[in-house]
């Protein structure tokens, strides 16, 4: 019963994202980015979308994976420079993972772009591939 629960708590979730990605498109001081994402690194992959959304103080991101489950979201504080992880999945949830990842996506808070990015860790062979999902509402 409680496995039905968490899969609901994850749609629900994932919902809630989109509906509040919608709404935040429509403030001006904030910019959100919607990408397909892919992190690939030794052991397996991740791929699905990746929802960022950046404003002067910092910003939030939310990654969740082609099957609607959220893999981690990340709050950036621009003042710091800092990126704190939390809702991580289970083979993520290492603290030597999480301190790599959030030095990693550093760089994607700090580039506001809506080109394709790539980040790339050579030490620990982790790729990330972010390409921006385009608008079907044009």
């Amino acid at each position: 019963m409680t496995r039905y629960l968490k899969s609901y708590t994850n749609i629900l979730a994932l919902v809630t994202l989109f509906l509040l990605a919608g709404v935040q498109k429509g403030a001006g001081e904030e910019n959100v980015c919607r990408y397909t994402m892919e992190i690939s690194y030794p052991r397996g992959e991740i791929s699905g979308l990746c929802i960022i959304r950046k404003s002067e103080d910092g910003g939030a991101l939310s990654v969740i994976n082609q099957f609607g489950i959220k893999a981690f979201d990340a709050a950036y504080d621009s003042r710091r420079e800092r990126i704190r992880l939390s809702n991580i999945i289970g083979p993520l949830d290492r603290c030597r993972i999480k301190r790599i990842i959030a030095k990693d996506l550093r760089p994607l808070f700090q580039n506001a772009d809506t080109a394709a990015i790539v980040i790339e860790n050579k030490r620990f062979g982790i790729k990330y591939k972010f390409v921006p999902l385009r608008d079907v509402e044009q």
